[in-house]
């Protein structure tokens, strides 16, 4: 029963949180190697129907992999503010959408495939070739997907990869891939600033509030939970992701969510706090840019009519 909780319940968006699961451990596994170049995805096809994630990283010993993909809350990432994981729970993330799935280690020269799947009583592995290799290290994780969820593995891809620092290498469906991210780009920036964004048009899958991109993972921000100042308030009430680092605010085990406990809700408020008093001079600076004082007037208009008609009590 614990199993099926930590594999399958756990996740309202199962095929959302295969993406993001595999493809944050994909990042961490670079950061872990020091490789700041972007790992690479696959998005199923007909010839080709299969997700996977190949990272560049380490790699992982068959210990390491056992210990792993057999576990629960087994991480070493729990005592890093650099990495996204931390909970040991993503690597068994597959398990919600199929019964079992490939792994692909090379590491110290030694390339091993494993197949994981559920057994009776939890995960199990099994090895299935082990040879010596002078391909570069890192792990491959690959799972079969049916027709009619082509579609979704795509879309989801572009939703989570639209946040990442340094988007994947696409392979596999990428005609489709590239139609959706253009699609998904037509979203209009209202403000920016290197901390957060106001969207004019929020992207479909983002409700008209406010969001944390922490690491690249994009989570909604209860604004009923937040009791703040009316300047909060306000900057919550808007179509806004505040980017922030690692570990600033506290995750559900599911990654879908925030966790509110006193910290997250006193830095959450930070944040909105200092989003308030920058909107003033970030306004400016769009202006600023206009090449003509005909499109700066418009551009003016434009975010004030935003801010104060649609959102009122603005600074601006």
């Amino acid at each position: 029963k614990a199993f099926a909780i930590l594999s399958d319940n756990l996740y309202k968006d199962k095929i959302l949180a295969v993406v993001r699961e595999l493809s944050t451990n994909a990042v961490d596994a670079h950061i872990d190697a020091g490789n700041p170049n972007p790992f690479i995805v696959h998005l199923p096809t007909s010839l080709e129907p299969y997700f996977s994630v190949q990272d560049f990283g380490p790699g992982m010993t068959p210990e390491q992999i056992y210990s792993l993909y057999t576990s629960f809350f087994s991480s070493s990432k729990t005592a890093r503010n650099d990495q996204v994981g931390a909970l040991g729970l993503g690597s068994k993330s597959p398990f919600a959408v199929t019964d079992s799935f490939n792994i692909e280690s090379i590491c110290q020269g030694i390339k091993t495939v494993y197949t994981c799947f559920k057994g009776p009583v939890g995960p199990q592995i099994l090895t299935i070739d082990t040879t010596d290799t002078d391909e570069p290290s890192g792990l491959t994780v690959s799972l079969s997907v049916a027709e009619n969820q082509f579609f979704d593995f795509i879309y989801k891809a572009t939703c989570l990869y639209f946040f990442f620092d340094t988007a994947p290498i696409i392979t596999g469906a990428t005609t489709a891939y590239k139609k959706a991210v253009e699609d998904y780009c037509k979203t209009q920036e209202i403000l920016t600033t290197p901390t957060w964004t106001i969207y004019h048009r929020n992207m479909e899958w983002l409700e008209n509030k406010a969001y944390i991109n922490m690491g690249g993972i994009v989570y909604p921000v209860d604004r009923d939970l937040i009791k703040a100042s009316k300047d909060v308030d306000y900057m919550l009430r808007l179509p806004i992701i505040f980017k922030v680092p690692l570990g600033l605010v506290d995750i559900a085990p599911s990654r879908e969510e925030i966790s509110y406990d006193k910290e997250t809700i006193k830095n959450i408020i930070e944040v909105c706090s200092t989003a308030y008093k920058e909107l003033p001079e970030a306004m400016n600076k769009k202006i600023w840019f206009a090449a003509t004082k005909w499109e700066a007037v418009g551009k003016a208009r434009k975010i004030y009519n935003f801010l104060n008609g649609s959102y009122r009590g603005s600074p601006i």
